[in-house]
């Protein structure tokens, strides 16, 4: 009888150590599982960050066109209207206020500056 509880003890022991290995197997498995699980979480992650990240890019690109395309415009017709409001200014001024004619010493003078100029001028490249 002592050989027989001997026997149901010792295979009591090798069913407790296979059954440790079993269970080390098992968490050895669900971790390796975990891991697996968190490196596909962490992938996703990265290719929806970098989706977000391109949309947000796309996005920001297609304004900042948008807002240089009405810039120029605004500029243009900015342009366009100081130009018209100039032209009209010269015309008023030359309409109201007639050319001054010079008094006959005075273009005298004038002219005695522009000979005096073009001599200082001539005199300076020699």
């Amino acid at each position: 009888m002592n050989q027989v509880k001997s026997s149901n003890f010792a295979e009591a022991d090798i069913t407790k150590q296979k059954l440790i290995k079993l269970k080390k197997i098992e968490k050895e498995k669900g971790q390796v599982d975990f891991r697996s699980k968190y490196q596909d979480i962490r992938v996703q992650t990265e290719k929806d960050q970098k989706q977000e990240l391109d949309n947000f890019n796309k996005a920001w690109d297609e304004k900042q066109t948008a807002l240089n395309e009405l810039f120029n415009r605004q500029e243009s017709g900015l342009k366009e209207t100081r130009k018209q409001e100039i032209e009209k200014i010269n015309k008023d001024f030359d309409e109201n206020y007639p050319a001054i004619k010079l008094s006959s010493g005075i273009a005298k003078l004038q002219k005695i500056l522009e000979q005096f100029i073009k001599k200082t001028l001539y005199c300076h490249f020699i």
